[in-house]
């Protein structure tokens, strides 16, 4: 081991009610050698000061109060340029850690020489006393891809078991990022997974753990990916862009690849559908049929209807909707989504 194995980056922003968790789950874990780095974007409450208290009895962690709100990205950066450990993992200030995290998925990255180590999460509920309530827990299938060509092949397959997007079910080998020389970058919404296509595009060894370690917390007051977002299909076909462009790069955007890319592309569509049945919208479902109008002429919706190849039942489903080209259908599937997703949590993703 280096003399620090590990940083972990918390950036922290009014979240004084959960930072405590947070923080014990780090100092609770069966590594040791460790370090958190806690950076306060200037938040409006007093999380900064609660984060400085937090850190007065252990020496291993470092408090950093920018003078000015940034944002997340701008955060991760400050912590990662000050970080010392061999290996970084991101995780939010309102979620929380197994403990054996940190040991469990360092010695797999380490054993395998991993730039990237992948494991699993769990979507963890706020119950109605402010218990935690297990939710849905993903999993990646177990593997080690000891190339770029596996790495470039693999993608489709990671975006498709939910573990490709986020940076919290991941470790980074520090060198390795600062070697490629990627870092975050404030775009709204979609900034981990603008963060990997990026990082992926120069990995070269990866190892997957098929176990849960983070805890990813919806509170009662989130409606996760039903929030409207009026720039939301925006945001969807600039990832699209970005993934298709990461394969073109390495003539590899074809076949299962291409389709994989779809497949994602028309989950995100559909999101479009359900996030517009908001009552923040104020869309009416006249508008949302229009809607779906100009979202289904959309070139890069015309292409993932082309080249899609559904393989999960929740693919076939997805699919079968928006490439009937069907705008009131589209819009009707929309309103399904959103009650399945507000009024019987968790019932669309468990099926698989």
């Amino acid at each position: 081991m280096t003399e620090c194995a590990v940083t972990v980056i918390m950036p922290v922003y009014k979240t004084k009610s959960t930072l405590k968790r947070a923080v014990e789950s780090i100092v609770a874990q069966t590594m040791e050698n460790w370090e958190l780095i806690m950076v306060d974007d200037c938040s409006p409450d007093d999380s900064g000061e609660f984060a400085d208290k937090l850190a007065e009895n252990d020496s291993r962690i470092t408090v950093i109060h920018k003078p000015k709100n940034e944002g997340l990205a701008m955060a991760r950066n400050t912590a990662f340029d000050n970080a010392s450990g061999e290996y970084v993992t991101f995780i939010d200030s309102d979620d929380w850690l197994e403990p054996d995290t940190l040991r469990k998925v360092y010695d797999k990255a380490k054993l395998n020489d991993a730039d990237v180590a992948v494991y699993g999460y769990s979507q963890d509920e706020q119950g109605e006393n402010g218990e935690t309530v297990p939710g849905i827990t993903v999993l990646p299938t177990e593997k080690i891809l000891k190339n770029a060509d596996e790495v470039m092949n693999y993608i489709p397959v990671m975006d498709r078991e939910k573990v490709f997007a986020y940076t919290t079910n991941k470790m980074y080998k520090r060198q390795f990022l600062l070697d490629c020389g990627v870092r975050a970058v404030h775009v709204k919404l979609i900034e981990d997974i603008l963060f990997n296509i990026d990082v992926f595009g120069y990995v070269q060894r990866v190892c997957l753990i098929p176990e849960s370690f983070y805890h990813y917390m919806k509170y009662s007051t989130q409606t996760l990916t039903s929030v409207y977002i009026p720039e939301y299909f925006d945001i969807i076909n600039t990832r699209y862009k970005k993934m298709k462009a990461l394969y073109e790069k390495n003539n590899m955007y074809t076949g299962d690849i291409r389709s994989g890319c779809a497949n994602v592309h028309l989950k995100h569509v559909a999101t479009v559908f359900e996030r517009s049945c908001s009552k923040e919208s104020g869309k009416s479902f006249k508008d949302r049929v229009n809607e779906a109008k100009e979202v289904l002429s959309h070139p890069y919706t015309q292409e993932a209807i082309q080249y899609c190849k559904a393989v999960t039942k929740q693919e076939k489903l997805i699919n079968k909707v928006i490439c009937s080209k069907n705008a009131t259908l589209c819009a009707m599937f929309g309103s399904a989504l959103y009650f399945a997703k507000n009024k019987m949590t968790g019932l669309f993703d468990k099926i698989k």
